[in-house]
């Protein structure tokens, strides 16, 4: 089969590192060309071995960090549309929710048959384009999208695997970036965007640890991330670091494979695939979410963690970081503590995340929809409806949003989805 996997940015971000795990798990036995916005990424992609193709994704389009459709998504539309006759491919597989609406508009225009993985949660912000099967990691993003965006349950399938143990991630890898690496002392690291909704997170960690860096001048924290409030986070960072004495706090910024660098940590902290990586070493892992402390991945938590797959969300109200100051204490004085979740992490991941048995239950997922063949004509017209009238409802957004008053209306808006 060839299969064409899209997505809107070759960005730093755990959902772009799930999609290339699974794209190159994907290309063992099925020929893939991949499709992305520009980004830092991008060159890491076709150092893969995966044949790459630069696409014009408007993503920044009314200001907007992540806009799932523009006026300018037509020039990405036809884009896709020429790929797919030059290359023969036979399903577009779209991973995020502006190559969604991309994918779902060439497939009415081309009949070729079209898949969604979305790798966040807690829902999208608009319905996405439906008529197609969903790939989602979580319980709680299924729920979402059957009970808030009346999705058929049947076109709804969970497949959480997206770890490649054998090929991601090697035992003997050194340090790749201007690590503050001081042998002696008890390493903190916590992977993250630093812009957004991270922010919270960022700042419940660093009034967490305060203390302890204070009372444990061998113990230090570093974050690694980069986004729109570095300056922001670097400035609290400082501060902490005169109040306390020290340099206790260190940003390295963006890294690529910053997942190597968490072999030399003793604690990591993170949501999603940043607490993965964790796991991969066998390092406790902590969940911290928007709303703080969520909880150490071991076994009395971890199916609770997983049905909000591992993002904090599990917490809803915030948490006095005193939680999180008591449980990084335990780890640190507690070594049996230490062995019997950092083993339970990396055992669950082997059982639960490999990428292997993922691509398994994606390539039946392929085979079914070549079995049925190009999508007929009477669901194509019922798919071009709806996304139209999506498409329409995203663009007047993008206008009013764009405007002056548009980041109020965006705060309200986004309160609404919350409590909806």
């Amino acid at each position: 089969m060839k299969i064409l996997v899209i997505i809107g940015r070759a960005g730093l971000g755990g959902h772009v590192l799930s999609t290339i795990t699974m794209a190159k798990a994907l290309q063992k036995k099925q020929e893939i060309v991949f499709g992305a916005g520009k980004g830092v990424l991008s060159a890491e992609i076709e150092k893969q071995g995966i044949k790459y193709v630069e696409l014009p994704f408007f993503l920044s389009a009314f200001n907007q960090e992540y806009a799932y459709f523009s006026f300018f998504s037509w020039i990405t539309i036809k884009k896709v549309i020429e790929i797919v006759k030059k290359e023969g491919i036979e399903i577009i597989h779209a991973f995020d929710a502006p190559a969604s609406f991309v994918a779902n508009f060439v497939a009415v225009f081309t009949g070729i048959p079209v898949i969604t993985t979305i790798c966040g949660g807690p829902g999208p912000v608009y319905s996405l384009p439906k008529f197609q099967k969903l790939i989602v990691f979580s319980k709680e993003y299924k729920e979402v999208m059957i009970n808030k965006f009346s999705w058929d349950e049947k076109d709804v399938v969970i497949i959480k695997n997206r770890i490649n143990f054998k090929e991601e991630m090697k035992d003997n890898v050194g340090p790749c970036c201007e690590f503050p690496f001081t042998s002696q002392h008890k390493k903190i690291i916590m992977i993250t965007r630093v812009s957004g909704g991270k922010i919270k997170a960022i700042e419940y960690v660093f009034k967490a640890v305060e203390r302890i860096l204070s009372l444990r001048s061998d113990v230090d924290l570093i974050l690694i991330g980069d986004g729109q409030s570095y300056e922001k986070i670097s400035g609290l960072a400082k501060e902490i670091n005169n109040k306390i004495g020290r340099e206790g706090i260190f940003l390295t910024g963006a890294v690529i494979n910053a997942n190597s660098l968490l072999k030399y940590g003793d604690i990591v902290i993170g949501v999603g695939r940043s607490a993965f990586e964790g796991m991969f070493w066998s390092k406790p892992t902590i969940i911290v979410g928007e709303n703080g402390f969520a909880g150490v991945i071991e076994e009395e938590t971890v199916e609770k963690l997983e049905y909000y797959n591992f993002s904090g969300r599990n917490v809803g109200v915030s948490e006095d970081c005193k939680k999180l100051e008591n449980v990084i204490w335990r780890i640190l004085e507690d070594e049996q503590y230490v062995l019997k979740i950092g083993g339970f992490g990396r055992e669950y991941l082997e059982q639960e995340l490999d990428v292997v048995q993922g691509v398994k239950k994606i390539e039946k997922l392929y085979e079914d929809m070549l079995y049925n063949g190009q999508i007929a004509l009477g669901i194509r017209i019922k798919s071009f409806a709806f996304l139209i009238w999506n498409v329409s409802k995203i663009l007047i957004d993008g206008i009013i949003f764009s405007m002056p008053i548009g980041k109020t209306l965006i705060k309200i808006k986004g309160k609404i989805m919350k409590k909806g």
